[in-house]
């Protein structure tokens, strides 16, 4: 498979357990839903990593402190620019908090993830594909 596909795939259960995070802490812990927002990325971000790492880019221990650093920094940007989406999204547009998470998770995602991730994260020759 592809590693394209299969980060395709990482990312939608690593959405999944985000939207599921943000949705239940909102929801049932009446908490904010930006708040929310936050665990729900962090939560989906180390899922992310971890089945990236192993499953589409067979990255090795090789240089890993580097990787995860590199990740932070990729996943950091990420937070910030889904979080200030979602806002912009519910409180500028009154769109409910729940459909401007998709909106902005997909947007997001699309445009930056995998080049991100293969070009910044898991580069070089420590993530050649395997059948």
């Amino acid at each position: 498979m592809r590693p394209y596909v299969k980060f395709t795939i990482s990312s939608a259960g690593a959405t999944l357990l985000d939207y599921a995070v943000t949705l239940g802490l909102t929801e049932l812990a009446s908490l904010p839903y930006l708040l929310s927002s936050i665990a729900g990325l962090i939560a989906g971000g180390v899922l992310n990593y971890q089945i990236n790492g192993h499953w589409v880019f067979h990255a090795t221990r090789a240089s890993s402190r580097h990787r995860v650093f590199s990740y932070v920094l990729c996943w950091g940007a990420n937070l910030l620019v889904n979080t200030a989406g979602l806002y912009l999204l519910t409180e500028g547009f009154g769109i409910d908090y729940r459909i401007s998470k998709i909106m902005t998770s997909a947007v997001i995602g699309s445009l930056f993830g995998f080049h991100a991730q293969s070009t910044l994260v898991f580069r070089g020759r420590e993530h050649a594909e395997h059948p």
